[in-house]
C-alpha cells in the first residue's frame, strides 16, 4: 500500500515537483519493507530444495527493477534535448515532458505489479513447506 501511495503521488508530477519528491520518498521508504522479509518469506513458503532459489529471486528482484529503470532512462532521454533549443522546441520543455513520461510509465508499472500481489498473496501457505515448519516456535 505504501508503494502504491508513493507511486500515485509521483503520477501527480504535472501539478507540482514537490508531490513527485514526496511520492519518491514514500516509495523509497517502502523498500525497507520489501527487502527485509525475503528470507522469512522463502522459509515459510518454500521447501528445503526451493528455498535458496526463492531467496535468490527475492534478493535479485530489487536490482533487476533498477536495471529496467536505467534502461528506460537510456531509451527515453538523449543529449539532443540539451544541445539545441531549436530541436523540437524549448529544451527545458522537452526535458520536462520526457521526465513526466518516464515517471508516468515507471509509476504505472509499479502499481500494475503491486496490485496483483495485494490480491493473490496470502499470509501463510495452505500446507507447511517442510517438516520443521509444522513445529511451533518458542516465543
Amino acid at each position: 500500500m505504501i508503494l502504491i501511495l508513493g507511486s500515485v503521488l509521483r503520477l501527480l508530477t504535472t501539478m507540482s515537483i514537490w508531490l513527485w519528491f514526496i511520492g519518491h520518498i514514500i516509495c523509497l521508504s517502502a523498500q525497507a519493507f520489501l527487502r527485509n522479509p525475503v528470507t522469512k518469506l522463502a522459509s515459510n513458503w518454500f521447501g528445503d530444495k526451493e528455498r535458496s532459489m526463492a531467496t535468490a529471486v527475492g534478493i535479485v528482484s530489487g536490482p533487476l527493477g533498477l536495471f529496467v529503470s536505467m534502461i528506460m532512462i537510456v531509451i527515453m532521454f538523449d543529449d539532443k534535448d540539451k544541445e539545441s533549443p531549436f530541436y523540437g522546441g524549448n529544451s527545458v520543455d522537452v526535458s520536462t515532458s520526457r521526465f513526466n513520461n518516464f515517471i508516468t510509465i515507471n509509476s504505472i508499472m509499479t502499481i500494475a505489479m503491486v496490485i496483483p500481489a495485494l490480491i493473490f498473496i496470502r499470509d501463510k501457505p495452505p500446507s507447511p513447506p517442510s517438516m520443521i515448519a509444522t513445529k511451533p516456535r518458542p516465543v
